[in-house]
Parts: C-alpha cells; structure tokens; sequence
C-alpha cells in the first residue's frame, strides 16, 4: 500500500473556515493506493479513517456524559459502596468521542454515574442500572 500525502484545500480557506467555526481544524488529506482484487472499492470513492495518534496505558476511562461541568470546573458523580452519590471535582486528560480520560480526582475502579445527574446532589441514593457495554 503506498500513501501519500495531498492538499486540494488550500491553507487561507480552511484558517477562514476556522475563524467562521471559531474552532481550531486540523486537516489532513492523504491519498493511499492499494489491492483492490476483490473490487470491493470503486474509482474516486471516498471512506473515512481513524487514526491512532496515541496510546496511554494505565488511563483512567469514563463515558463522557458523566462528565459535568459547573462553575467550579468538571465534575463527576461518584457512587460509593453505601450506594450514595458522592460529587467529585475531575481533571479531564482530552475526550475521545464517547471517552472521557481522566488525569485526576478519580481512582481506578471507582463507579461514576451516567444518567440522571440533574436530580443528584450529595449524599442521594442512586440505584445503579445495567452497565453499557464497553467501547472499543
């Protein structure tokens, strides 16, 4: 398989998308050209692509909708063994899509609530649900 980098966006046009999104793009247009003996794919077809750009081993991992933001920062829900929610002040590392990884304010196994966090406040009794299976 050989890849190759191109760039039919031109650099001014994406910065002016940026600015008008008020977000910060980063593109990367590569072309790649391999087997295709089975004809899976057909001429100028297009398909998208994720990209590991890290692995972190030993990461912290939640569902990101447990994450909340207040005006202190993010923080989390934390179920203790007593079943009563516990507010935790977090740091979060970067999100992922559906990932959340934490740098700090949570330890390993710790259980955090996923729903219904408007109705919590300290020391409410939750009863858990079923978990979700995990992302991969």
């Amino acid at each position: 398989m050989k890849i190759r980098s191109t760039n039919p966006i031109s650099a001014p046009i994406a910065e002016e998308i940026a600015k008008a999104l008020g977000v910060l793009l980063i593109f990367w247009l590569l072309r790649a050209e391999f087997d295709n003996d089975e004809t899976a794919l057909w001429p100028g077809q297009f398909v998208d692509v994720s990209v590991q750009l890290y692995e972190q081993l030993d990461a912290i991992v939640i569902p990101s909708q447990a994450v909340q933001t207040g005006p202190d920062g993010q923080y989390v829900y934390v179920v203790g063994a007593d079943m009563l929610a516990e507010l935790r002040r977090i740091k979060v590392l970067r999100t992922d899509g559906e990932r959340a990884i934490v740098a700090s304010g949570l330890a390993k196994g710790e259980r955090v609530v996923t729903r219904g966090q408007l109705r919590l406040g300290p020391k409410t009794r939750v009863q858990p649900g079923k978990p979700a299976p995990e992302a991969s």
